[in-house]
């Protein structure tokens, strides 16, 4: 799905569990790729449930709790 997406050259994506059911190889080279794609300059938005994934890829994030955004 990532590979897909950089096909287009775009300045942003939008991902929903990038990384789910991702054996830890897969996701760690996904989670690699995520971070050299922050550190060349793309914006990345992404949903996820596991909150150890975002250090190193974040610069700022949203927890929604009972139906609110905080």
């Amino acid at each position: 799905e990532i590979a897909r997406c950089m096909a287009s050259n775009p300045k942003f994506i939008l991902l929903d569990e990038p990384l789910a059911n991702m054996d830890i190889e897969s996701r760690e080279q996904a989670l690699d790729l995520l971070k050299r794609m922050k550190s060349d300059g793309m914006s990345i938005v992404l949903t996820s449930h596991d909150t150890n994934i975002i250090d190193g890829l974040i610069d700022s994030h949203f927890s929604l709790s009972d139906g609110k955004l905080a």
